[in-house]
């Protein structure tokens, strides 16, 4: 059974989880979704830690992967498939277009 949080930041004060939607802006961009540090997007597994809190995750309900760094999320690969995919390939998973 999938808990709504399987992984999220340790911080200090109390997280609220949320679905990752409601992180979204009304028509923005959603490959690059702005985490206020009082929340946390549920049902995210991490698939890599990066180092200096940096991490690759997977959002169990869409299948999409996310790159989380400096309070941001930012689409990686529209599937785990995908990311593996591209991580076979050789490609540098943890480089990421912050703009």
């Amino acid at each position: 059974m999938l808990q709504e949080s399987v992984v999220y930041p340790s911080f200090s004060e109390e997280i609220t989880l949320i679905d990752i939607e409601q992180c979204e802006k009304p028509g923005g961009d959603r490959k690059k979704i702005y985490i206020d540090p009082a929340v946390w997007p549920k049902y995210l597994i991490e698939l890599c830690e990066w180092g200096c809190g940096y991490f690759s995750l997977l959002h169990a309900p869409t299948g999409r992967v996310y790159y989380f760094g400096e309070d941001y999320l930012f689409q990686q690969a529209n599937s785990l498939e995908e990311w593996l995919e591209r991580w076979l390939r050789g490609e540098n998973l943890e480089q990421v277009n912050w703009t």
